[in-house]
């Protein structure tokens, strides 16, 4: 082998040790953690993900149990990713026969709840209240002396409550005096991002609880 092919092999050697040391010092690349951010691909194009538009069913918001009695209780940070909300309460309270709930937005205490209702036991009623500074649940809350297994259910559902639009609600509520049903216009143009509900006297009792769901267009 003469010394040009033998300095030529070495030259080869030593480039290639040189090649192999750059990659052994190599970073790899930082990790990708937006879908979005991969070539080729959108945030939104596998249908097995789960989407708000694409499946149209409730999704749970907040999930409430008081843990002790309470006057009242706040769901706030309401997402504002859905077109429309329902609530749903299983309370009852800690006095004698039946208790008053009622409901606000944004904790709005003003004459800005427009209602109408309708309301049934051994006779049925029907009427305009006008502008109220809540959304009543009336007569709703069975009391102590009553079968203690017994809880009324109340289920709120408010439409729109992203757009600056009045916000029409509907309440239905049952399990104490009688049946009742609600329903009118939150007259704000707010958005709506927390609900509160309160009694007028006494507490609630521990093991009350409510659910909010949202749903999408």
């Amino acid at each position: 082998m003469s010394d040009a092919v033998i300095e030529k092999l070495v030259e080869e050697v030593v480039a290639l040790r040189a090649r192999v040391a750059a990659l052994e010092v190599l970073e790899a690349p930082a990790g990708v953690t937006d879908h979005g951010e991969l070539g080729g691909l959108g945030d939104d194009d596998h249908l097995h993900y789960l989407n708000t538009v694409r499946h149209g069913k409730a999704h749970k918001i907040a999930d409430l149990t008081l843990a002790s009695d309470a006057a009242s209780f706040t769901i706030s940070n309401i997402p504002q990713t859905f077109a429309h909300l329902e609530l749903l309460v299983r309370a009852r309270w800690n006095t004698t026969n039946y208790g008053d709930l009622y409901f606000r937005c944004n904790g709005d205490s003003g004459a800005n709840y427009c209602t109408n209702y309708w309301t049934g036991n051994n006779s049925l009623g029907f009427g305009a209240v006008g502008n109220r500074s809540q959304i009543d649940a009336p007569s709703t809350l069975p009391g102590t002396n009553l079968d203690a297994l017994r809880y009324s259910v109340i289920r709120l559902t408010i439409l729109d409550y992203t757009l600056a639009i009045a916000k029409g609600f509907l309440l239905h509520c049952g399990g104490a005096a009688a049946q009742t049903l609600l329903w009118g216009q939150w007259q704000s143009s707010d958005s709506l991002t927390s609900i509160t509900a309160t009694i007028v006297s006494g507490k609630l009792v521990a093991g009350a609880k409510a659910t909010l769901y949202g749903y999408p267009t």
